[in-house]
Parts: C-alpha cells; sequence; structure tokens
C-alpha cells in the first residue's frame, strides 16, 4: 500500500519538475527559466538567478524569496510565477509598492495545447508587452 503522505496532491496542483539539475516547483518556473536562460544568452538580461536571494520588506521582518531575479537596462528585477495569487501574495504586493527595493514583475502562465506562454505584469497590474525575442521563445 502507498504511504498517503507520499501521494499527498500539491495545494494548488503543480509538479514538481527539474531542468539541468536544477529542481522546480512547478513546470511554469521550469518554462520561465527557460526563457530567461534564452534572453539571458540573447544579451537581453543579465545576472539571470532562480530562488537566489531574501529580500526583507518592512522593519517587522517580512521576508520574500521571489523566484527569479535579473537585470534588464542596468534595473534589477525581481519576478515570480504565479499561477494562484494566495493571500500572502496580495501582502507582499501591497508592501513591496511601499517598501521594495525595484521593480517586481508576476509571470502568469497560460496553458494551451501548444504550450505555454506567460503573461508578464508589474505588482500594478500594467502588462509587459513581449518583445520579438519572448515571441520568438513562445513559437518554439
Amino acid at each position: 500500500m502507498a504511504n498517503p503522505s507520499r501521494c499527498k496532491r500539491s495545494k494548488y496542483r503543480n509538479q514538481r519538475c527539474e531542468f539541468n539539475g536544477i529542481p522546480f516547483d512547478s513546470k511554469a518556473e521550469r518554462e520561465r527559466y527557460i526563457q530567461l536562460k534564452v534572453l539571458e544568452s540573447a544579451g537581453e538580461i543579465a545576472h539571470l538567478q532562480y530562488h537566489c536571494c531574501v529580500v526583507t520588506l518592512t522593519d517587522v521582518g517580512l521576508t520574500y524569496k521571489p523566484d527569479f531575479t535579473y537585470r534588464e537596462n542596468n534595473i534589477d528585477i525581481y519576478e515570480d510565477v504565479k499561477g494562484v495569487e494566495t493571500d500572502r501574495w496580495k501582502i507582499i504586493k501591497k508592501l513591496w509598492r511601499g517598501y521594495g527595493l525595484s521593480i517586481l514583475r508576476v509571470a502568469k502562465p497560460i496553458y494551451s495545447k501548444s504550450g505555454i506562454r506567460f503573461k508578464i505584469q508589474d505588482i500594478q497590474g500594467k502588462e509587459i508587452v513581449p518583445d520579438e525575442n519572448e515571441r520568438r521563445i513562445e513559437a518554439v
């Protein structure tokens, strides 16, 4: 008989996976990482890191670990892949507006038969229109 704790579904139905030996919390995170690596190779972004840093928001010490950090046009960008906006995420967005260090973006996966593409927004909800490189990546 299978151990019930090992068979338990993820709360948000994400499937943990791996790419080049790097463990990812979901397939969407993995796909976004691959897109960002292509952009890094093309020189569009630099210093891509995955789950690397912890950002402290407010004096009470709420910490936040973004999925990705990178530099774009000499600006630090923090990015999170979110299929579901949790209550904690909503609090982080509010605090980021007041205490955030730089730009925070949300990559929301859109699933189709041809794969995953992303709607990229800043935390104010302004959509970041993908450039030609990202459109090309989505087609691959």
